[in-house]
């Protein structure tokens, strides 16, 4: 004769029966937390990481703290004009804060889904209001990620890349790589062989990006910290849609985006950039490999349109102040 388990016949008793089974687990890790009030946790993508800044900005703004971010990134918060308790992200303990103890805040701006290969649903305001409206938050928000650089880490950034256009030739590094994002190579190499015969161009990003001609080589040399000295000290960045273009906007660093169609620029760019975006009819599909129109948004791109932003954008004055103020 087949019996029914209590695991089975009562959900109440299973909910009981792990919450004591975890129960020691549990006290270990939020003694890391003690007198914490709110946690905030974006797994491991480094520019979803930079931009929960804001959220955590509005969370202390909004008497939610003391606060904690658990991240891969500790880099990424130093010097925060509040006090943040930085943890290494990890999946136990954001499911120990999902059983009990401070309140867990995952920003929320939309899930990818690999079998159709689309971010659903998709964003229908900037990823800052949407994170920052998925824990709650209300009033306003800026569209700017939180930096502070050191005044040695400003020097040297000044020493590397005064006055010099900073461009990264590829997104395909980054921890989670999209191939629409890619603008072909060799419109890379046309931008930086026009450029180099008018500006110092230093190349920063991953060492496997493609190296450009003529340009100084920082690529895969730069801590991330590094990276932000170098782009505060420096005229431009031109780059595609990832987290240079976040960090660039984070140090005040006017940019020259080569967008596409994967996203619309009021979902993920700054107004205060340049952002050549593509409107055809799929865009923005939020799609992140495949494309059934042979990538035709990234190809409507041409190097020639690059330049012409790159001067307008220089033409413009220096980026200062808290980033373009929006409602939430």
């Amino acid at each position: 004769m087949n019996r029914t388990t209590p695991f089975e016949s009562d959900g109440w008793f299973r909910a009981a029966y792990r919450r004591i089974y975890w129960l020691r687990h549990d006290v270990l890790l939020l003694r890391q937390l003690k007198g914490t009030r709110s946690v905030v946790a974006f797994g491991v993508s480094l520019g979803d990481n930079l931009l929960c800044t804001p959220v955590l900005a509005g969370l202390h703004s909004a008497g939610r703290g003391p606060l904690a971010m658990l991240t891969p990134f500790p880099d990424l918060f130093e010097g925060l004009p509040f006090p943040v308790q930085l943890l290494s992200y990890s999946s136990d303990l954001v499911s120990t804060l999902r059983r009990g103890g401070p309140r867990l805040n995952e920003p929320f701006y939309g899930q990818y889904f690999p079998e159709i290969d689309r971010h659903i649903p998709a964003p229908r305001s900037h990823l800052i209001v949407e994170m920052c409206r998925s824990v709650g938050l209300r009033g306003e928000a800026a569209l700017k990620p939180l930096w502070r650089l050191t005044e040695p880490e400003q020097i040297e950034g000044a020493n590397r890349a005064s006055g010099h256009i900073v461009i990264q030739s590829s997104a395909a590094g980054a921890i989670i790589p999209s191939a629409n994002k890619e603008w072909p190579i060799d419109r890379w190499q046309a931008v930086a062989h026009a450029l180099t015969a008018r500006f110092p161009i230093t190349q920063i990003g991953s060492v496997q990006d493609p190296l450009l001609p003529g340009v100084e080589d920082w690529r895969g040399r730069l801590s991330r910290r590094e990276a932000a000295a170098t782009l505060a000290a420096a005229r431009l960045f031109v780059g595609p849609e990832g987290f240079l273009m976040h960090l660039a906007r984070a140090v005040d660093c006017r940019s020259v985006i080569v967008l596409g169609g994967r996203t619309a620029p009021e979902q993920t760019c700054y107004p205060e950039n340049a952002n050549l975006y593509s409107p055809v009819p799929c865009a923005p599909c939020w799609r992140s490999k495949t494309c059934d129109f042979d990538r035709i948004c990234l190809d409507l791109i041409s190097p020639d349109n690059v330049l012409a932003a790159i001067d307008a954008q220089l033409s413009m004055p220096p980026l200062n102040g808290p980033g373009t103020i929006v409602s939430l």
